[in-house]
């Protein structure tokens, strides 16, 4: 698929407010670039950083080196929110601050993560990073935010959440509760290591798996089908820096090196690994065709690894179990609980709608 061909299919954005997570960097960049470059006024979430800076003064350049007619005032279209997804309280209070900012909120993009790190330490919810970041910091971004994308979904009948999955979910196993709230100081010093943090990685994403058709089944129940949210693996963008450094027993050129040979093999580009969350949050079929709870996926050229078009690809078996996605939404809201408080949870209508719909 040529690029022009890609941009004529995302709808004209003039007047949508977006937030990325993790917006500034690899394919969450590219995103940016793509919604800013179709007239929306994107909000990059993510901790403030020299890299976040560079990344969202590289996504005004960019946009405004466009000739799409949208990209005028650029440095108003891209604008940085902070937001710590390690910690639910934090992820909470940066929804809170955003609702202060925005009165509405057409397209959210759950696309911030990390990989590959140790269980040296748990996060402040008592939980290992990625499941930490992955899954509950975006529960309670999400969460907290709900009433607005409710509210702009009745206005527009067109309300767009994406979780950013990863085909490594295929390989997780069921979720070990006990093992995510276990640390170990030691962990990431030896070559065995690798493999544990890979699982867990894997648990995080099908974790996310679990929230995309948890909550697409309950905002369905709860009469909110004009809010359609969906999954996606964007591609294997291994040339992002995701997952770098972390493990100490790999020695930084030996993971360079091993980096670069998987990318010339099985690597995507980011362009192209961004293409797919981008349909999903920004394509008139997806409304049209009533889209909720699906993961979709891109599909790429044998030789060259060019964008071809992505659709919806099923589930796996462990995927579609719903007694583990309902163990893990009820897991999931007594940790938000727990960090927040009931008065903060009863303050967001839709959130309770949510916990009272069921998702059978």
């Amino acid at each position: 698929m040529k690029e022009q061909e890609f941009l004529d299919s995302i709808e004209d954005l003039s007047g949508k407010i977006a937030i990325v997570t993790g917006g500034a960097k690899g394919i969450g960049l590219e995103t940016t670039i793509y919604l800013a470059s179709k007239g929306a006024t994107v909000y990059v979430a993510s901790r403030k950083s020299e890299g976040t800076d560079a990344g969202i003064e590289e996504a005004r350049r960019r946009v405004k080196a466009t000739d799409t007619g949208k990209s005028e005032d650029s440095d108003e279209k891209i604008k940085h929110h902070e937001l710590d997804l390690s910690s639910m309280q934090t992820a909470w209070q940066s929804a809170q601050t955003f609702k202060k900012l925005e009165q509405k909120l057409d397209i959210l993009i759950c696309n911030a993560g990390v990989s590959m790190t140790t269980l040296q330490k748990l996060s402040p919810d008592g939980y290992e990073e990625m499941f930490a970041v992955n899954h509950l910091g975006h529960f309670a971004f999400v969460t907290a935010l709900l009433d607005l994308v409710k509210n702009t979904a009745d206005t527009t009948e067109d309300g767009r959440i994406v979780f950013t999955i990863s085909d490594a979910y295929k390989q997780a196993k069921t979720l070990d509760y006990d093992m995510l709230k276990t640390s170990k100081p030691d962990d990431g010093k030896a070559l065995k290591d690798i493999g544990d943090a890979w699982m867990r990685y894997a648990a995080s994403k099908l974790a996310l798996v679990y929230s995309t058709i948890e909550f697409s089944n309950r905002l369905r129940n709860a009469d909110l089908a004009n809010i359609y949210l969906n999954a996606c693996h964007p591609g294997n963008a291994i040339g992002t820096t995701l997952g770098t450094g972390n493990q100490t027993a790999v020695h930084p050129m030996m993971e360079r090196a091993v980096r670069a040979l998987l990318n010339v093999l099985i690597g995507n580009s980011t362009i192209d690994s961004a293409k797919t969350q981008v349909y999903l949050a920004a394509n008139k079929s997806i409304k049209e065709n009533s889209v909720h709870g699906e993961n979709w996926e891109p599909a790429f050229t044998t030789f060259g690894g060019t964008y071809k078009g992505c659709a919806a690809k099923e589930y796996t078996q462990l995927g579609q179990d719903a007694e583990e996605r309902k163990k893990l939404w009820d897991v999931t809201v007594g940790a938000l609980r727990k960090a927040v408080g009931e008065e903060e949870i009863e303050s967001v209508e839709t959130l309770n709608r949510l916990i009272n719909a069921g998702s059978e």
